[in-house]
């Protein structure tokens, strides 16, 4: 199926695969998280599908990178596109990941997938991640204080472009998105959905510097998402 039928693929093939995909989140996350609350966030992308512009504007062979996989639910949805090539995923809390991986294991789209077990920041450090902060639905990465947490090496945004061209970029990283993006390198990537948390006008300056056109989707928020995309 090519690129000029995404729009109708990408809603018939997510109503007709989110029975199975609530099937595998029932499966393999329950003991994280009641079953409501997992339903809920399938619910989100796979039948409302937040990142459905995004998903609607990748281009064939093209790569995504998922920043904060969290379950691997926004993994999998990018996998289902048939524009997208590979998907690289990445979530720091090894709770989470461990279940991410039990997820997209489950998944048909699991051979397009690579999960890291690590954070991206703006600036590639090796850090101590306090791997117990979480929040109501989420995970979020965390810098510990002295000798807490587990150390790691956290990636910047251009370690993770490096080789890569044709890239989309999915962002919910919990805080972080305004010292990932401000100095990254994004000549490589085309088009970007984030999340942002109280920084959404420096988010938005730098990306509009940087060549994209930005639209605002939840525009009088302090909390919301963002849509850039090449001019």
């Amino acid at each position: 199926m090519d690129g000029s039928e995404s729009d109708s693929y990408d809603h018939r093939l997510a109503y007709r695969l989110s029975p199975r995909i609530y099937k595998w989140g029932r499966n393999s996350i329950l003991r994280l998280r009641n079953r409501q609350e997992r339903l809920d966030v399938l619910d989100e992308i796979f039948v409302r599908q937040i990142y459905g512009k995004l998903y609607l504007a990748i281009k064939p062979n093209s790569v995504v990178l998922d920043i904060g996989a969290g379950m691997g639910e926004t993994a999998i949805y990018f996998a289902m596109n048939p524009n997208v090539r590979r998907v690289f995923s990445y979530e720091p809390i090894q709770r989470t990941y461990q279940e991410a991986k039990r997820v997209i294991s489950a998944s048909p789209f699991r051979s397009k997938i690579t999960l890291v077990n690590t954070g991206v920041v703006g600036s590639g450090r090796v850090a101590r991640v306090n791997q117990e902060y979480q929040g109501h639905l989420w995970t979020k990465l965390s810098e510990a204080e002295g000798t807490k947490g587990t150390r790691m090496r956290l990636l910047s945004l251009n370690e993770i472009l490096k080789g890569k061209r044709d890239v989309a970029i999915k962002c919910d990283c919990e805080g972080y998105e305004a010292e990932i993006f401000k100095t990254a390198d994004l000549s490589r990537v085309y088009a970007i959905q984030l999340e942002y948390h109280n920084c959404k006008e420096t988010v938005k300056r730098d990306l509009i510097s940087k060549g994209f056109g930005v639209t605002d989707l939840d525009p009088g928020r302090k909390q919301g998402i963002i849509f850039a995309a090449r001019k």
